[in-house]
């Protein structure tokens, strides 16, 4: 296996996350098709795929209040429904992948996923590992998981990402979203972020626009710049995902086009 790529579409990039289950197939299949052009011309390439809820599960997830724990009947009933609502969204995405000739497989993390006070302690990588080993991209996506002290709780994309690297060890990761990067006070994407400087940054990113229960872009940058600094050999890429020439720049690596912004450990 040579290179391994975690890529995350994210639900602001897929869904319209200020329309309830707002799904844009139109953008999926120009990701599918970028991604086969990357994936032919690469054979030593191994991807895992993922995405986020977007306006699927997040709106049920606020509906019912799973992001704070579970424990009555009708919050156990929420928690099913938000489950339910994520797994359509994945059914839809695979969908259009699969018509983009991509080996997707589909894998739904609550099955296996556990939790502790909110916190990711096990998810069942192996068939993850050998669906890459066979050159199958697996996808999986953000949803509900058991929890040991809350009863069931939420478990963002990028906390099972971030759960998966050690592992599996990615190279890179790419988290492909509706905007161009991180963007500055000013509205200009920061180029580069590192635990170093992350201070500086730190007041200036916005959360996300639309319903999130998991915190946005705050959340999702604080999440990666802890992960590169426990692994300082991965890279992470936080960058739009609309142009399918930047996507395929992006995804060969090494070339002279940067997108969006990279957090790395220094």
């Amino acid at each position: 296996m040579g290179e391994l790529i975690f890529i995350k579409l994210g639900g602001s990039l897929i869904t319209d996350k200020r329309v309830d289950s707002c799904y844009r197939a139109e953008v999926v299949t120009q990701l599918g098709e970028t991604l086969r052009k990357a994936w032919q011309s690469t054979p030593d390439l191994s991807i895992l795929l993922a995405h986020g809820s977007g306006s699927f599960g997040h709106s049920a997830a606020a509906r019912f209040g799973t992001m704070g724990g579970v424990a009555s009947e009708e919050e156990w009933l929420g928690f099913t429904q938000v489950a339910h609502a994520a797994a359509k969204l994945n059914h839809l995405v695979r969908g259009d992948l699969l018509k983009c000739r991509l080996p997707i497989m589909s894998m739904q993390p609550s099955t296996s996923l556990w939790k502790e006070r909110g916190r990711l302690v096990h998810y069942d990588w192996l068939t993850v590992r050998e669906l890459l080993a066979r050159r199958v991209i697996p996808l999986i996506y953000g949803d509900v998981a058991l929890d040991a002290k809350m009863g069931g709780a939420i478990a963002s994309t990028e906390e099972i990402l971030a759960y998966l690297v050690p592992p599996l060890l990615p190279q890179r990761i790419l988290l492909l979203g509706d905007t161009a990067g991180v963007y500055d006070g000013a509205g200009k994407v920061i180029p580069s972020i590192t635990p170093a400087n992350f201070s500086q940054y730190e007041v200036l990113i916005e959360g996300s626009s639309g319903v999130d229960v998991t915190g946005g872009m705050w959340s999702k940058v604080r999440r990666m710049v802890e992960l590169v600094k426990q692994h300082p050999s991965v890279t992470v890429r936080i960058m739009g995902g609309s142009d399918p020439n930047s996507f395929l720049a992006a995804l060969k690596g090494g070339g002279a086009v940067t997108p969006g912004t990279l957090i790395q450990a220094r």
